[in-house]
């Protein structure tokens, strides 16, 4: 089973995405296990532990930040795809997230279109 880890605190947003993907065909009946997470702490450990094929995370998380769960991640050798999504949409908030090793960052509000076609093509798929 192939899983997708959700590291996101609001409780709402971190259901939605679960809803999302789900509707688009990334559940269990397709060979996916949606992963959701509160904090980062959290998301390094089932990281590590689970091998998942995708990351979507926060960067304002209890515990560690994102900034610093990607960094983390990167230092034990994890190429894992990656995807902030974020209130922080400075331009230098999202530099510094792409400087860090995310593969993509997108901005909250997010839409339904943009956050598909960003997970879309880290795992190329047409879901």
């Amino acid at each position: 089973m192939r899983k997708i880890l959700i590291i996101e605190d609001d409780p709402n947003i971190r259901e939605n995405l679960h809803e999302i993907l789900s509707e688009e065909g990334y559940n269990e009946s397709n060979g996916y296990e949606l992963m959701l997470v509160d904090n980062g702490s959290s998301g390094i450990n089932f990281s590590l532990c689970l091998n998942p094929v995708l990351i979507i995370c926060d960067i304002t998380i209890p515990g560690f930040d994102g900034y610093t769960v990607l960094s983390q991640l990167r230092r034990f050798g994890r190429q894992t795809p990656f995807i902030f999504l974020s209130s922080k949409s400075d331009q230098a908030d999202i530099e510094l997230g792409m400087s860090k090793g995310a593969n993509t960052y997108l901005t909250k509000p997010y839409t339904r279109q943009r956050l598909l076609d960003a997970v879309n093509q880290l795992l190329n798929t047409d879901s």
